[in-house]
């Protein structure tokens, strides 16, 4: 999806920024700023990452309630 909207080279570096992403799911600063350059590729890979955020966020509120 993200490679037919902004090619190859893109793709790879949005997947890459998923990647980090996913890794290091306790480090906001990483976090923030992989969002921050997903953002910059576009709104279709920005897109892509919200499920794995929205994943991450669930498990730190579900800590924080217990």
């Amino acid at each position: 999806m993200i490679q037919a909207e902004y090619g190859k080279e893109q793709a790879e570096k949005a997947c890459d920024l998923i990647k980090q992403i996913v890794l290091n799911p306790k480090n906001w600063g990483i976090i923030a700023a992989s969002i921050i350059a997903l953002a910059n590729i576009g709104h279709v890979a920005f897109v892509a990452a919200l499920p794995i955020l929205g994943k991450i966020l669930l498990e730190k509120a579900a800590v924080h309630a217990a």
